[in-house]
C-alpha cells in the first residue's frame, strides 16, 4: 500500500469517528424540556409567558410539555386532570397554542 493511500485511509477513519461521536452526543440530549414546578408554571401563565403547550391526559393527571415565550425554552410538569378545562380556557384566551391528547396505555391494544 502506498503512503498516500494509507494516509487517506486513516484520515477517513478519523473523520468517521468524529461523525459517529457527534451523532452519539446529539442523540443523548433530552428531547423534553426542563422540569418546572406548578407555582412557577402558574406565574408564567399569569405573566402571559406560555407560548404553547401539549397536555397529555392520563387517568388522573396530565403531563404538560410546553414552551416559554421569554426566554424560549421547553418545560414539563404534571398537573391534576381536573384543572385542564379552566387552564385550557385561560391559555387560549391569552393566545397560547393548546393541544390536548389522551395518553395511550401500553395494554390499550390488547382489549
Amino acid at each position: 500500500m502506498s503512503p498516500v493511500r494509507t494516509f487517506l485511509f486513516w484520515l477517513m477513519m478519523v473523520a468517521l469517528a468524529a461523525v459517529l461521536w457527534k451523532m452519539a452526543n446529539k442523540s443523548s440530549e433530552p428531547a423534553v424540556g426542563h422540569p418546572m414546578s406548578y407555582s412557577d408554571f402558574m406565574n408564567c401563565v399569569d405573566q402571559n409567558d406560555i407560548a404553547k403547550v401539549k397536555l397529555i391526559e392520563s387517568q388522573s393527571t396530565a403531563e404538560i410539555q410546553g414552551q416559554l415565550r421569554r426566554p424560549p425554552r421547553n418545560f414539563t410538569l404534571t398537573i391534576p386532570k381536573e384543572t385542564i378545562p379552566d387552564l385550557t380556557e385561560r391559555l387560549q384566551k391569552q393566545g397560547t397554542a393548546v393541544n390536548v391528547v389522551e395518553s395511550r396505555s401500553p395494554d390499550a391494544g390488547s382489549r
